[in-house]
């Protein structure tokens, strides 16, 4: 997430231009061989083994203990959405794997009212209290089997304070429409599930709309149906994702697709952006050609573009940040009309996270530097090419190291600070710099083939750095990690 445009502006060249305002890993269908199938009536279940106990209210992370929850993993989710009315009407059905035997679970959701609860096709009891919801089925769910939980609720979706700045997070309706954007704790406000990175799934998301307006999601465009007064827009994401990346937009907008075909894949990446009706041609025309030399530029450095599917959605508000959901990153549509090497930069961030903190998403949220100081290397890397300066010597130049503290121990308010994109950002540089390219990009793409579609730590990153460089290369990560006043970039 860049939170703030102007978090970059320190590391872009001064006549760029301004811009307008081994930790625990996910489970997939993969990761696991499940005893039985849901919704069978004919399926046997294992013998029950062990306590029956209530799945725990929290997956302990240690910034957000209230975040996600214990005792299953979320395999996909199944959500269909109608925003034809005056509240959004849904309906989520969740594939989950028990793993444990479970008398009861909870799931995440923000306000809503939840109409009815049920665990393949049996009505089950529910309880609310804030964000916990409490499901109780009839029967003890039995660990190692597969279950599929249907929620059906409705209602206006609530936003939620944003806990590193002044901004709500979510499902946010406006005038022209709606957009979500929910880094890190807005996605209950919308669908209840597992609201924890640690917990990816893949996903199906259908978006019913008034006739005339275009309802976007993550993943491909699978089916456009057409209904008397409004459309239903079936989008599927296919490779894991965390439910903080997962995303809809609402409103009068025209989607343009294109294909290309990269030499780091085998099929094609379907390139998608979602522009205003009124301003498509104008922004399509600054950044064209943009998604194009960006990947080819990031693939022999991070490995293969990850997922089938990647563009832009720019909505017509003023944002203060872009965010980078699942092949659909969101920008303010005046960011993206400004035809600056800044804004250019912002777009190399996004689509870097497809890679660092999409496709290997962080452990814990203590973990962000893996997302933003990944994102914000190959963002400076990217201004490096485009403008023919050492951008990475010039940010570290123009910072104070003593005030840039360590990477991890963070507050919730320091989620998104300056530390963790740039000194995250130069603590890489100095690996590269020290072990040399060749060493370095093997590292980067090492990182994205081990963990991708999973989650992983700090301790992950600095155990990789074991396995592929020297002992030097470990005590100099985390020296940049942990100490209390930053190090010096070599070479400054």
């Amino acid at each position: 997430m860049l939170c703030a445009l102007a978090l970059l502006a320190t590391a872009c060249p001064s006549d760029s231009g301004g811009a307008p305002t081994s930790g625990p890993t996910s489970s997939s269908a993969d990761d696991r061989i499940p005893t039985t199938t849901a919704n069978s009536d004919t399926q046997e279940l294992p013998t029950l083994q062990g306590d029956v106990v209530a799945g725990a209210d929290s997956i302990g992370d240690p910034i957000f203990p209230s975040l996600g929850n214990g005792g299953y993993d979320v395999l996909h989710y199944e959500i269909l959405l109608d925003a034809t009315g005056p509240e959004l009407q849904a309906v989520a059905t969740l594939d989950v794997l028990a793993t444990q035997n479970l008398s009861s679970l909870n799931v995440d959701l923000v306000g809503m009212s939840v109409d009815e609860i049920q665990i393949d096709g049996v009505d089950a009891a529910f309880s609310r209290d804030g964000r916990e919801l409490t499901v109780e089925p009839t029967s003890t769910i039995v660990a190692d089997s597969l279950s599929q939980i249907q929620i059906t609720y409705h209602g206006t979706p609530t936003p939620v304070p944003d806990p590193a700045f002044p901004t709500d997070l979510g499902w946010l309706d406006e005038p022209w429409g709606s957009y979500v954007a929910a880094e890190p704790l807005g996605a209950a406000t919308w669908f209840p599930g597992n609201d924890h990175p640690l917990d990816k799934a893949t996903f199906e998301i259908s978006v019913t709309v008034d006739e005339g307006l275009i309802g976007a999601g993550p993943g491909l465009l699978v089916s456009e149906i057409a209904n008397e007064g409004s459309t239903t827009f079936v989008w599927v994401m296919d490779d894991p994702m965390a439910t903080y990346l997962a995303s809809v937009v609402i409103g009068d907008f025209v989607i343009l697709t294109t294909e290309i075909q990269t030499t780091g894949r085998e099929t094609p990446i379907v390139l998608r952006d979602v522009f205003p009706t009124s301003r498509a041609d104008e922004v399509s025309a600054v950044i064209e050609g943009r998604h194009e030399a960006m990947i080819e530029a990031f693939e022999p450095i991070f490995g293969p573009y990850p997922f089938d599917t990647y563009g832009l959605v720019g909505v017509p508000e003023q944002l203060g940040y872009a965010l980078e959901n699942q092949t659909l990153s969101l920008f303010g549509i005046e960011t993206l009309a400004n035809d600056s090497v800044f804004v250019e930069q912002v777009q190399a961030h996004e689509l870097a996270h497809q890679w660092f903190g999409n496709h290997v998403s962080p452990a814990s949220w203590d973990d962000i530097w893996l997302n933003e100081g990944f994102a914000s290397w190959a963002d400076l890397y990217w201004t490096g090419i485009v403008v023919g300066q050492d951008q990475f010597q010039r940010t570290a130049g123009v910072l104070d190291n003593a005030a840039l503290g360590p990477l991890v121990g963070l507050d919730p308010d320091e989620l998104f600070g300056q530390n963790v994109y740039l000194r995250g950002a130069l603590a890489l540089e100095a690996l590269r710099r020290t072990e040399g390219d060749d060493s370095f990009f093997e590292l980067l793409r090492a990182w994205t083939a081990k963990f991708g579609g999973r989650s992983a730590s700090t301790d992950d990153f600095v155990e990789l750095v074991g396995e592929w460089m020297n002992p030097n290369a470990v005590a100099l990560i985390e020296s940049w990690i942990n100490d209390e006043q930053m190090p010096s970039l070599p070479g400054t």
